[in-house]
């Protein structure tokens, strides 16, 4: 039994005191509300390109189990300590590449012709560390290579073939591959010190990846698509029921827990699901079959509360009992707060360091707290807290030169305190 007066809790309590704004969509028997305002979706736009991979794929224009390699440009190839390595189409759609997980680098705000071009030729010029189809390992900037698969298979733009060939025949009038397309769009969210900025930004070169945009309405649909409620072509039928078929998911870090298409499957609840977090949005989709129910959070603001709320909402809709409350803190406020504490210690010593007139210590400071700050975002942003051993390197690897700097500061903020300590 579906509980709108639960539901409204849940957002009631997670909203209160906040300028952002949620979206909810619920499909079950007795419940469901629709809005045209649009999101972006955030990782919810890769089922979207794994469908029309597999549209492809039905209609002969390529096989998935194919090495991706045999359909792009001449020469394009990955490779794996320096030699040639095959992977395959299905491999880049369920994370089993052996691609890092960490290619957000790779991403800037730009709608360029061909910027979707540019970002799969940084992909393929990747290092594999991992051999192909041993392990999964999320990547993101995988399916912006599916998403340039597309365009070269099609010969159309990627916003064009989705816009044409899965949009319009699925009934997405309120769906679209481009900002510049998007009507009645909500601004982004990002955080600041003691306030939001409303932001929005074009990434058109990672739309297939996680910049897709959509309505509440137009995410119901989806899921009663998914849930073989609205009427599809028999075409349609078939690929949507081969992207939930589990034979072609890989196993992911979490127990029963398999991935494809863009979905994850809880095999033992037989749930999909997805979260998406982009810098300024987040979502969250949650589907099942066993009870033909899904749940759509859409969110404009980076917040991990998006996908426990969407948690707890799916509960109430399948009639279980579920506390209402909701944190007040998400890894976002953790954040934030640790930046206004660095903040206060940060002017605190500044201002000891201007009293006492020491130029240099000054100038190492500054470059300690730049580098620091960036190391910090990055560790929340990337979820590093999970793996500090990789943090740390990647830290190393990407900023090796203002790390090496930061050393020789500290080295001479401690140099310094070593000598006030034996003079005094």
């Amino acid at each position: 039994m579906c509980d709108n007066n639960k539901i409204q809790k849940l957002l009631e309590d997670v909203s209160q005191g906040k300028n952002f704004k949620i979206a909810l969509t619920v499909v079950s028997k007795e419940c469901l509300e629709k809005r045209k305002v649009t999101y972006e979706i955030a990782s919810n736009s890769k089922a979207f390109t794994a469908l029309a991979i597999l549209l492809l794929d039905s209609q002969g224009h390529l096989n998935i189990k194919d090495n991706i390699s045999e359909y792009l440009p001449m020469g394009w190839n990955f490779k794996m300590n320096g030699k040639k390595v095959d992977i395959s189409i299905l491999q880049l759609l369920n994370h089993t590449s052996g691609l890092p997980g960490n290619t957000y680098k790779f991403m800037s705000s730009c709608e360029k012709k061909d910027s979707l071009k540019s970002i799969a030729e940084k992909v393929i010029n990747e290092p594999i560390i991992e051999e192909p189809g041993s392990i999964f390992k999320y990547t993101t900037a995988s399916y912006c290579l599916l998403g340039y698969l597309i365009e070269c298979i099609s010969g159309k733009s990627y916003h064009q073939f989705m816009e044409m060939s899965i949009f319009k025949p699925l009934g997405l009038k309120n769906t679209y591959a481009t900002l510049s397309k998007a009507q009645n769009m909500i601004s982004g969210t990002q955080r600041k010190l003691w306030y939001r900025k409303e932001i929005i930004k074009p990434y058109y070169e990672f739309a297939p990846a996680g910049f897709l945009y959509s309505t509440p309405e137009d995410m119901s649909k989806w899921i009663k698509i998914q849930l073989g409620i609205s009427k599809v072509s028999e075409e349609f039928k078939a690929i949507i029921k081969q992207s939930q078929d589990e034979l072609y998911y890989a196993k992911t870090e979490k127990n029963k827990v398999y991935y494809g298409f863009g979905w994850y499957k809880n095999i033992d609840e037989n749930v999909y699901y997805h979260d998406g977090m982009n810098p300024f949005f987040s979502s969250y989709v949650m589907f099942s079959k066993n009870i033909d129910s899904g749940v759509c959070i859409l969110n404009n603001n980076l917040s991990s509360k998006t996908s426990l709320i969407a948690k707890k909402t799916f509960k109430v809709v399948k009639g279980e009992k579920e506390d209402s409350k909701i944190s007040k803190r998400d890894k976002e406020d953790k954040k934030d707060l640790t930046f206004k504490v660095y903040l206060i210690i940060e002017m605190i010593i500044l201002i000891k360091l201007l009293l006492n007139l020491d130029y240099l210590m000054i100038v190492d400071f500054l470059i300690a707290i730049f580098i620091s700050k960036i190391s910090v975002k990055s560790f929340w942003e990337y979820e590093y807290w999970k793996n500090i051993k990789v943090w740390i390197l990647d830290s190393m690897r990407y900023f090796f030169f203002t790390t090496v700097l930061l050393l020789i500061s500290l080295f001479h903020l401690a140099g310094n305190y070593l000598v006030d300590l034996v003079l005094n």
